[in-house]
């Protein structure tokens, strides 16, 4: 059987999510996954949180570009994913 990862992806090339899909899915990993929304004042960072709550979910890959992690937003964005999926799944592996 194979685990679950979610996948966020913040680099607009959109052929990285499935290249990283296609690299772990030999290892036992069915990879799905969403584009990053930056919008923290609508809550875009919520988009992925009811996925990533999930309990069959073993782990959470981010694919970031350095200069999408310069963003102060992005950054925000991502810590309150992480706090509001931290609280609900305190033991989730993060990938960054």
């Amino acid at each position: 059987m194979k685990k679950q990862l979610w996948l966020t992806s913040l680099s607009s090339d959109r052929s990285i999510p499935s290249a990283v899909s296609a690299k772990l899915g030999p290892y036992g990993f069915d990879v799905a996954g969403s584009l990053w929304n930056d919008d923290v004042e609508r809550m875009g960072w919520q988009d992925s949180r009811d996925m990533l709550i999930n309990p069959a979910l073993a782990g959470w890959l981010v694919v970031a570009p350095p200069e999408e992690l310069a963003k102060p937003s992005v950054r925000y964005g991502l810590s309150l994913l992480a706090l509001s999926v931290a609280a609900r799944r305190p033991g989730l592996p993060l990938f960054l």
